[in-house]
């Protein structure tokens, strides 16, 4: 499934959802009827999204490939107090209080309904903001799922150049350890650059490593994973036919 098709799911299903709990407000502003309005409607924003979140959740699971995320690791639940500003419940209370509460005339007429159609449709279009930002946020992480190389299934098997019937001379075994000492500072020129200092103990935090230190005072552990790196290396060129001579 394609994005564009994902999105169009998406909206369909936020469609749906308005229909169901507002129905077709322009169709029932022609008609004239009464109508009583509870403040249960005021919850109504919070089940919709509450009804959409749960559509994701079960949409990403469905489609996002095996590895990522979960839904709710890449996504924040919203609600509808945390969108609502204090504009939004300064129109809104006003049109509950008026759909709410009946004049004179409308006790008489017994119709109340544009003020309850009115109320309805800030609802609605207050909860349309609320699906539209929950659909932006699942989409912009939907496209990022879809972008990564799935390697939940894919095993890697290293195939390093078999090197264990080459010999080297004494004279390369003391260039191993003169490209030992060279791979260690080019590492540590790399890692100064990057701003990382001296540290008794390894901090990423504060880029601090207790191997930034010349070749030469360094533990016979850490010379010796440089000393196997480069005795591979020149082991392998001698391997693939090339020969090493000094000039």
């Amino acid at each position: 499934m394609t994005l564009h098709q994902i999105e169009s799911q998406c909206r369909n299903k936020a469609d749906e959802l308005l229909e169901k709990h507002f129905g077709k407000l322009v169709q029932e502003a022609a008609i004239e009827r009464p109508e009583t309005i509870g403040d249960y409607s005021l919850d109504l924003p919070k089940q919709i999204e509450a009804e959409y979140y749960d559509y994701l959740k079960a949409l990403w699971a469905e489609i996002a490939p095996s590895g990522s995320p979960t839904f709710g690791e890449i996504v924040d639940k919203m609600h509808i107090s945390d969108l609502m500003t204090d504009d939004d419940r300064e129109i809104i209370k006003p049109a509950y209080d008026a759909a709410i509460h009946r004049n004179l005339w409308e006790r008489i007429t017994k119709t109340n309904h544009r003020d309850v159609t009115y109320y309805k449709g800030l609802l609605k279009h207050y909860t349309e903001d609320l699906l539209t930002a929950l659909r932006c946020d699942f989409m912009e992480d939907m496209g990022k799922a879809l972008d990564k190389p799935n390697m939940t299934n894919k095993t890697y098997t290293p195939t390093p150049i078999d090197t264990t019937d080459v010999e080297l001379s004494e004279e390369l075994l003391e260039l191993v350890e003169l490209l030992a000492e060279n791979t260690h500072d080019n590492w540590a020129a790399g890692r100064i650059s990057e701003g990382w200092t001296y540290g008794p103990v390894r901090n990423d935090e504060l880029k601090q490593h207790p191997c930034l230190i010349p070749y030469n005072e360094l533990p016979e552990s850490e010379k010796e994973y440089d000393r196997v790196t480069s005795m591979e290396t020149l082991k392998a060129i001698r391997k693939l036919g090339w020969k090493i001579e000094k000039e």
